[in-house]
C-alpha cells in the first residue's frame, strides 16, 4: 500500500504542529494511525481523521456529529486537533510518551506509545504484558505495509 501525496501532506502538517521532525518513517506512522482510525482520507467523517471526541480540541470544531465525534471545518483542522489533544493533554493519558517518540523521531516507539495510551479503548489490539515494547498492535501492522513512492523533504 502506498502513502498518497495528500496523506503525506496532512501527516507533515500534523508532525509540524506536534513539534516533531518530518521523516519518511514518521509520515508512514501518522498515516498508519489515521488509516487505522478512519481508513483512507475519502472515508473520513466530519474531517475528523482521528475520531476525536469533545474535550481538549472542541474549540476547533464546528460541532458534534451524530456519532459523538467532533466535526471540523476541514481535514487540516482535524489533523491540527490531533496535535492539540496530544500537546494539551501530554501530562496524562500517556500522550507525553507519544509526543516524545514523535519528536525523537522514532516511528515504532510512536506507534507503540499510541497503543499503550488512552487514545483508543481497544489499544489497537495491543495486550499489556504480551509485548513489553507494545509493538504488537494494529498500527504497526498497517505501518509495515505502507510505502512512500516519492521523496519527502
Amino acid at each position: 500500500m502506498n502513502v498518497t501525496v495528500a496523506e503525506a501532506r496532512y501527516a507533515r502538517f500534523f508532525l509540524t504542529r506536534a513539534g516533531a521532525r518530518i521523516t519518511p518513517a514518521m509520515i508512514r506512522a501518522v498515516t498508519a494511525w489515521f488509516r487505522q482510525e478512519s481508513g483512507y482520507l475519502s472515508r473520513v467523517i466530519g474531517c475528523n481523521a482521528f475520531n476525536i471526541r469533545p474535550g481538549a480540541a472542541t474549540y476547533l470544531s464546528t460541532g458534534i456529529g451524530p456519532n459523538g465525534f467532533l466535526v471540523f471545518p476541514d481535514l487540516e483542522t482535524g489533523f491540527l486537533a490531533a496535535a492539540v489533544v496530544l500537546i494539551e493533554l501530554a501530562p496524562s493519558y500517556g500522550y507525553g510518551t507519544v509526543l516524545a517518540a514523535a519528536r525523537r523521531p522514532d516511528a515504532l516507539a510512536f506507534l507503540a506509545a499510541l497503543a499503550r495510551s488512552s487514545w483508543s479503548a481497544s489499544h489497537y489490539g495491543w495486550v499489556p504484558g504480551a509485548n513489553a515494547r507494545g509493538l504488537t498492535n494494529h498500527l504497526v501492522s498497517v505501518y509495515v505495509k505502507l510505502n512512500l513512492t516519492f521523496k519527502v523533504a
